[in-house]
């Protein structure tokens, strides 16, 4: 791996600065663009999915496209998830965000 003085690394596929979620670990060049994500990520879900329910009046549950572009928006020196159960690397060139359930909101009506 090959980090600048700063620590900075540019091939993101052994960068040591990684953050997990479930299934998704997301990949960084350096310590602060990490923070940043951890630092933002509840609020930014919050607000996304505020602005998804109030526009379509639906709720759905956009949690891992909030992620996804929080990333995008920080990470500027490339882009790299890793889809741990089935050991894949994926860039934003080959991104595709498959399926959504339908369902009752309140089972019990």
């Amino acid at each position: 791996m090959s980090m600048t003085k700063n620590g900075i690394v540019y091939d993101l596929e052994n960068s040591p600065y990684t953050h997990k979620i479930n299934n998704v670990e997301f990949m960084f060049s350096s310590k602060l663009h990490r923070h940043k994500f951890k630092d933002r990520l509840v609020i930014n879900r919050i607000n996304f999915q505020e602005k998804f329910t109030k526009k379509y009046g639906i709720e759905i549950d956009t949690t891992l496209l909030a992620d996804v572009l929080l990333y995008d928006s920080i990470e500027t020196r490339g882009f790299l998830l890793k889809i741990i159960d089935r050991g894949e690397n994926v860039w934003k060139k080959d991104l595709l965000s498959v399926g959504v359930a339908v369902m009752r909101k309140n089972l019990q009506e």
